[in-house]
C-alpha cells in the first residue's frame, strides 16, 4: 500500500473505529439493564400464542418504532459478532423487539441454547435481579 492509499482509507478507519466504541459501550449498559427489566417468566410466554390484539394507529406506531429500534439492534448484533461487544444478546434483543412471521420459531431456536440462557441469566444477576424461568 502506499501513502496515497491509506490516507483515502484512513477516514473509514476512523468512523469505523468511533461507530464501534460507541456500540461497544451502549452494549456493555443498555443491554444488561433492558434484560433486568424484562420479568422473569418473559421467555416462557414465547410458547403460548399470544391473543390477536386490535390494531389502532397508535399500536402501529409503536409497532413501527420496535420494529425499527429491533432491525438496529439486529444489525449491530451481527456487528458486534465481528468487533468487541456482546453479539448474541444484541441479536437475540432485537428479534424479540421486532414483528415478523415466523420470529416466535427463530426467538425460540436462540434462547433454547444453553450458552444464550446462560448469558442471559448472567446480566440478570449482573443486575441483581432473579435468573429467567426456562422452559425444561
Amino acid at each position: 500500500m502506499n501513502m496515497q492509499t491509506i490516507e483515502q482509507i484512513l477516514p473509514y478507519i476512523e468512523w469505523l473505529v468511533i461507530v464501534s466504541s460507541i456500540a461497544f459501550f451502549l452494549s456493555i449498559f443498555l443491554i444488561p439493564w433492558y434484560i433486568a427489566r424484562l420479568p422473569s417468566d418473559y421467555f416462557l410466554k414465547l410458547y403460548t400464542n399470544p391473543a390477536d390484539t386490535k390494531l389502532t394507529p397508535a399500536r402501529i406506531a409503536l409497532l413501527i418504532i420496535r420494529n425499527i429500534i429491533g432491525t438496529l439492534l439486529l444489525a449491530a448484533g451481527i456487528i458486534m459478532l465481528f468487533i468487541p461487544g456482546q453479539g448474541i444478546l444484541t441479536i437475540v434483543i432485537g428479534v424479540l423487539c421486532m414483528s415478523f412471521p415466523g420470529k416466535r420459531k427463530l426467538a425460540l431456536s436462540l434462547i433454547n441454547r444453553r450458552s444464550v440462557q446462560n448469558s442471559l441469566d448472567w446480566a440478570r444477576r449482573k443486575m441483581n435481579r432473579p435468573p429467567f424461568h426456562w422452559k425444561n
